[in-house]
């Protein structure tokens, strides 16, 4: 898990380590049977990426439509000024690149190329800060794991002083029990002593016994 999360933040950073370069350059489409013209930022990414980006960037120039491909804006609004003509958005694949399209059939040359240059630095940026909230999860996935690992080994370590404690206790229960067992034997064989001299000195007395019985028989 560690070494997934560590390959992902090294990709994300060698990926996203390099300067975007902006390129607009003027190109005339056929809009609606139409030749007109415009202004397009090429983009390093897949045509349903920069559609979708594209889309959301229109909506904030004012209500839109579309229609084979292409997304109309009726009534465009550019820096608080309201276009007389309609805004023609479109994506095309260039050279296996994406390019993405703003045209229109006004005299509106600068709005158009400052609408390709500002969406394309806008398209960029958005997804460095997708690179950015993947980095951040795969940071945090990292630091869950990191915490985890930290709290395994807590726990080892305080299971191996336990151990230890317990060890130590057994050990000297062991030598405890020998010096028992040592005293015990010892015991047994003084007890075994004692038997022998008590059976001994209970001999000597039967006798004696038996001596002044003997005694009292020859009492005439």
């Amino acid at each position: 898990m560690v070494q997934k999360c560590l390959f992902t933040v090294c990709y994300i950073i060698s990926a996203s380590g390099f300067a975007q370069s902006i390129q607009v350059e003027s190109q005339s489409l056929e809009i609606e049977g139409k030749a007109t013209s415009g202004y397009q930022v090429v983009l390093h990414a897949a045509e349903d990426e920069v559609r979708t980006s594209l889309s959301r960037f229109a909506k904030t120039l004012g209500r839109s439509r579309t229609a084979n491909n292409v997304i109309t804006i009726a009534e465009p609004t550019i820096d608080e000024r309201k276009m007389s003509e309609p805004l023609f958005v479109a994506t095309q694949v260039v050279a296996g690149t994406t390019a993405a399209w703003f045209g229109s059939r006004g005299d509106y040359a600068d709005d158009l190329r400052d609408l390709a240059y500002h969406f394309g630095v806008t398209f960029h940026r958005e997804r460095i800060q997708a690179q950015i909230d993947e980095s951040m999860r795969a940071l945090q996935a990292v630091e869950r794991q990191q915490s985890k690992l930290t709290a395994q080994q807590r726990d080892l370590l305080q299971r191996i002083e336990a151990n230890k404690r317990e060890k130590e206790q057994l050990q000297q229960a062991l030598v405890n029990n020998s010096r028992e067992w040592e005293a015990l034997k010892q015991r047994v064989a003084n007890n075994s002593k004692a038997q022998d001299s008590v059976a001994t000195a209970a001999e000597q007395i039967r006798r004696v016994v038996e001596m002044h019985r003997e005694r009292q028989r020859n009492v005439r």
